[in-house]
């Protein structure tokens, strides 16, 4: 079935592949069933989807990282119309071992599904790391020893971030099933309505639950309260958009639903520790890309082992 999806190689070497993946699918597009191709794991870029594999449904944006295992079975339905772009990182099953076992080692003897999470936060520094190794492979080939450091690095913060994230409480099959559910109606809602997101108590309305009940199962679920999960989606189409080339920094906030142009500029910087502007710079000088990415280490410790501790 030929569905409108475009994927562009940013880099290619034995030890790593860096996809471009486009899907301009919306609610009418159907949604078979595919078998996952490599084992990877990828970043949002745009957009937001429901992935469904293997009995469980997982709601994707800009706030997660997802991990695929080869041979898993599942499907994508978009919710909302737009689609979606997402950066793809496939590293050698070797090399993918490493850092798993680095994490546990018992989750890389299983070579096959060395993933057993589905997904994990992706925090604000993580992610825009993400974007600058995204604008430095678009404007060329660029050094592998770098590209594939900085792809251990991004692997290495998703793991970390998976192992911390907290676990929720134990609960009967329907009652999560609910909670799930909710959750996702609820991230449907926000991601069709960005711009003027509905209230606590018009999303309750829209759900038929209790706008307290709707707080408190969304934080428990996601870690994030309502807002914050709405401000960093914001804050991420942002970033995708300077990136790729806007320019209008007033217009950008406006579109956005912030109430202008300073509060764009000091919400942002406190989110990625960069402004706009400085940001918006990277397109046409890549030193200051450099000495950006110098100053938002991903891990506070590499995955490497040293010496003495080996």
């Amino acid at each position: 079935m030929d569905l409108p999806q475009k994927v562009r190689a940013l880099h290619a070497s034995p030890a790593l592949t860096v996809l471009d993946f486009e899907c301009a699918c919306g609610r009418q597009h159907p949604a078979p069933e595919e078998a996952s191709a490599s084992t990877d794991f990828a970043f949002v870029r745009r957009g937001s989807f429901l992935k469904e594999t293997e009995g469980r449904s997982l709601w994707v944006d800009p706030h997660r990282v997802l991990f695929n295992n080869a041979g898993e079975v599942g499907r994508v339905r978009h919710l909302v119309d737009g689609g979606d772009r997402c950066t793809i990182f496939c590293l050698s099953e070797d090399l993918t071992r490493q850092v798993v076992a680095w994490h546990n080692a018992g989750d890389a003897e299983r070579p096959a599904r060395p993933f057993t999470r589905s997904d994990a936060p992706a925090d604000s520094r993580t992610y825009l790391l993400h974007h600058l190794l995204v604008a430095e492979l678009e404007q060329g080939p660029g050094d592998p020893l770098r590209i594939q450091e900085r792809t251990l690095d991004l692997l290495d913060a998703a793991l970390r971030a998976a192992g911390s994230e907290p676990r929720c409480r134990r609960r009967d099959a329907a009652t999560q099933r609910r909670h799930r559910d909710l959750v996702h109606g609820a991230a449907e809602l926000l991601s069709r309505h960005l711009t003027d997101p509905p209230d606590l108590i018009q999303l309750g309305q829209a759900l038929d639950c209790s706008p307290f009940h709707l707080h408190r199962v969304f934080r428990a679920t996601t870690g994030l309260p309502i807002h914050r999960y709405v401000l960093g989606l914001r804050l991420r189409t942002a970033l995708g958009r300077l990136l790729g080339g806007s320019r209008n920094l007033t217009a950008l906030a406006l579109d956005l639903g912030f109430a202008d142009h300073s509060h764009f500029t000091n919400t942002f910087r406190r989110e990625f520790g960069c402004s706009p502007s400085a940001l918006r710079r990277l397109r046409e000088e890549p030193t200051a890309r450099k000495i950006l990415q110098a100053r938002v280490p991903v891990a506070s410790q590499p995955f490497l082992r040293r010496e003495e501790d080996a």
